[in-house]
């Protein structure tokens, strides 16, 4: 996963991630249409940790998918944390709660595994933590 923008945590910026396939050797496969489900976690305070909720109300209190999608129309919401890839990619949108230190994207699918990037709002920097083909 790719970090696409400058973000902060001020519980109104978007921070946009791009998600690719990968096979067992690192190579994009651009025909994968696996569907991949999104959760969200923070190494900040308890409250705020293991929120996977997808709350809709943007009031900037935790961290939320405020959106996902990919290249082509699917019909479906927005804002459901999982979704299909087209043509071995898809994006996802979060929106960070006010103050917050870390973020930590994962992303799963039943049969390529998971990836998760963790975005550290103090120093702008992300980095990839982990990946798990199945």
């Amino acid at each position: 996963m790719t970090l696409l923008n400058e973000t902060k945590a001020n519980g109104r910026d978007v921070a946009l991630f791009s998600c690719e396939c990968e096979d067992r050797d690192g190579n994009i496969v651009p025909d994968a249409a696996e569907y991949v489900t999104f959760s969200i976690s923070t190494d900040d305070d308890p409250a705020l940790r293991e929120s996977d909720e997808f709350a809709r109300t943007g009031t900037g209190d935790r961290p939320v998918i405020v959106g996902t999608g990919s290249d082509n129309t699917d019909h479906h919401n927005a804002k459901n944390s999982s979704r299909q890839m087209y043509m071995g990619r898809i994006t996802v949108a979060v929106k960070p709660a006010k103050g917050q230190k870390t973020l930590i994207l994962t992303a799963h699918s039943q049969n390529v595994g998971y990836g998760q990037i963790t975005v550290d709002f103090g120093s702008g920097m992300a980095a990839e933590r982990e990946n798990d083909p199945a």
